[in-house]
């Protein structure tokens, strides 16, 4: 029964399953809002003093601003890409206190770029869904000589624990497709794969990455509710969904009705050659 059930799920890893995933968070904005994490005070104080005061800023797939926030209190100038209209009307209504964002409701991809435009082109937890054989091109090209790429997002940083053990046994036993996603991959090799993309363009004099450890406890239900904000589970079938969720659930309980995650907040830093145009 199970199998058969398999069967009938779509690809998610398939081009259309990849755009399936990335449409999925217009649907559940009030979701995404209410449980996704936010990011370090230090990784924005060390965003700023990369950057002149009042800098222009181009901020990728926004969503509903959860770092946008506080990018904006940085005084930062911002324009923000959010091709989801109904994440974009989420995040006017949540700058709306901000002079200084100004919100575009268009992709990355589609957006007309204006060539040395920008001081900093940034991404929070987005720049993954940017198309791979344009995002670095298109991104130095809005960037002034001497400008920097900077993107970040937040990433899981602890060992597997027993309790997360139990956890990826419920993933293999329910969705063996999505158990490969949150297996513990080796952060040092993800992150010697992004700065290998920054620096075979040849647009960067410098690659860089600098992290900001935080952690967070979750009450059972405070946990599903945050995972079913990532595309793999809000995408899929609402009984196997259901059969996930239960799972989890009891393995969470049995330990305490409570789990910690420790996170790697990295920020990824590239710099634009001071003395090369960008669209060169």
């Amino acid at each position: 029964m199970k199998e058969s059930r398999r069967e009938k799920q779509p690809d998610i890893w398939s081009a259309e399953g990849r755009r399936r995933r990335a449409a999925v968070f217009d649907t559940i904005v009030d979701d995404y809002e209410r449980h996704r994490p936010g990011y370090p005070l230090e990784m924005f104080q060390t965003l700023q003093a990369l950057v002149a005061p009042a800098a222009r800023v181009l901020e990728i797939g926004a969503g509903t601003g959860k770092a946008t926030t506080g990018l904006a209190a940085c005084g930062f100038r911002l324009v923000c890409l959010e091709p989801g209209a109904n994440l974009a009307a989420a995040l006017r209504r949540n700058t709306a206190g901000f002079g200084n964002v100004e919100v575009l409701n268009v992709s990355f991809e589609a957006w007309p770029a204006e060539p040395g435009g920008f001081d900093a082109v940034t991404a929070a937890q987005s720049f993954h869904w940017t198309d791979p054989a344009t995002r670095l091109q298109r991104a130095a090209l809005a960037l002034k000589p001497g400008g920097v790429l900077a993107p970040f997002w937040n990433s899981p940083a602890n060992d597997p624990s027993p309790l997360e053990d139990e956890i990826q046994q419920v993933y293999r036993r329910v969705t063996p497709e999505l158990a490969a996603r949150f297996e513990r991959r080796p952060v040092v090799s993800e992150h010697e794969r992004w700065q290998s993309e920054f620096n075979a363009t040849g647009l960067f004099e410098s690659v860089e990455v600098r992290g900001f450890p935080w952690s967070k406890t979750f009450a059972t239900e405070e946990y599903l509710a945050l995972i079913g904000t990532y595309s793999e589970n809000a995408t899929l079938p609402q009984s196997t969904r259901r059969e996930l969720f239960d799972g989890l659930r009891s393995v969470i309980d049995a330990a305490g009705g409570k789990i910690t995650r420790d996170y790697v907040c990295r920020l990824h830093i590239g710099r634009i050659a001071r003395s090369r145009s960008a669209d060169r």
